[in-house]
C-alpha cells in the first residue's frame, strides 16, 4: 500500500514541499510532547528506581543471537531499515526518482501493468484486512485493565494532536516567511493530525515487542470517538474560516 501510494506521484516537482515540511515539523512536535507526557506518567505511576532500571536497560539492547550488546542507535536504525512500511515508502520514492531517466515509463501503464494492478489490489485491502483480523482479537475484558492508558492515548490522539498540529500550521508559516496554506491544504494537514490511530501500529508494536494489545485497544477507541471529535473540529474550523 505504501509503495503504491508513493508510486502514484506524477512528479516530485508537483509536491508542495512547504506543506510537507510543516507536516513533518508538526508530527515531530507532537512526538516530543507525547514522549514528555509518557515520562510524566511514569514518574507518577512507578517508583524512581524502576524508571532508572528501564532507562539503563534501554540504553543498550542485547542481541539475542550472539549475546553481544548492541548500541541503541544502531539497534533503532536496524529496526527502521527492517520495517516493511519504511521499505515500501523507500522503494516507491526510488521508482519516482528514477522514472525520468527511463523516459517516464511506469509499471502502471507499461507492459507490466498487470503486476502493478496486483500490488494496487493488495494495497487496497491492506487496512480493511487488518481491521478484520483485529476484530477477531479484540477483548472488551481488557478495557478495564488498560483504561488509564486508553484514556490518555485517546485524548492525545484525538484532541491534543490536532490542536497542537493545527496551531503550528496556522501560526508558524509566517515566521519562516511562507505563505499561508489554502483551505484544501489545511484540511489535508488536519486529516494527518486528527484521524484515529493507524492500523499498522498494531503489527509494528507486535514486531518490536511492544504492547500490541494496548495498540489494538487504542485503535478501536480512537476510531469510535473520532466520529465525534472530527465533526466538532471540522465545524469549528469551518466556522472561523480555516476550511
Amino acid at each position: 500500500m505504501m509503495f503504491v501510494n508513493i508510486y502514484k506521484i506524477e512528479s516530485l516537482d508537483k509536491i508542495r514541499w512547504n506543506v510537507v515540511l510543516f507536516a513533518v515539523i508538526s508530527v515531530l512536535a507532537l512526538f516530543f510532547i507525547g514522549l514528555l507526557l509518557a515520562s510524566l506518567i511514569s514518574a507518577f505511576s512507578v517508583p524512581a528506581f524502576n524508571i532508572l532500571a528501564v532507562i539503563s536497560l534501554s540504553a543498550f539492547s542485547r542481541n539475542e543471537s550472539n549475546g553481544k550488546k548492541t548500541n541503541l542507535f544502531i539497534h533503532i536504525l536496524k529496526e527502521i531499515v527492517k520495517n516493511p512500511l519504511i521499505q515500501g515508502v523507500a522503494l516507491g520514492m526510488f521508482c519516482v526518482i528514477i522514472r525520468p531517466f527511463f523516459g517516464g515509463w511506469r509499471f502502471s501503464t507499461g507492459n507490466l501493468k498487470f503486476i502493478f494492478k496486483a500490488f494496487e489490489a493488495l494495497g487496497n485491502i491492506a487496512p480493511w484486512f487488518s481491521l478484520i483480523i483485529l476484530g477477531g482479537q479484540f477483548k472488551f475484558s481488557s478495557v478495564k485493565r488498560l483504561l488509564p492508558q486508553i484514556s490518555v492515548s485517546v485524548f492525545a490522539r484525538l484532541i491534543l494532536a490536532p490542536s497542537v498540529g493545527m496551531l503550528i500550521c496556522i501560526f508558524l508559516p509566517p515566521v519562516f516567511g511562507f505563505p499561508s496554506f489554502s483551505s484544501a491544504e489545511y484540511a489535508s494537514l488536519f486529516g494527518l493530525f486528527a484521524t484515529s490511530e493507524a492500523v499498522a501500529s498494531i503489527s509494528m508494536a507486535d514486531q518490536m515487542n511492544g504492547d500490541s494489545e494496548l495498540a489494538g485497544q487504542i485503535l478501536v477507541w480512537t476510531t469510535v470517538f473520532s466520529s465525534i471529535t472530527l465533526f466538532l473540529f471540522v465545524a469549528f474550523f469551518r466556522h472561523i474560516g480555516i476550511f
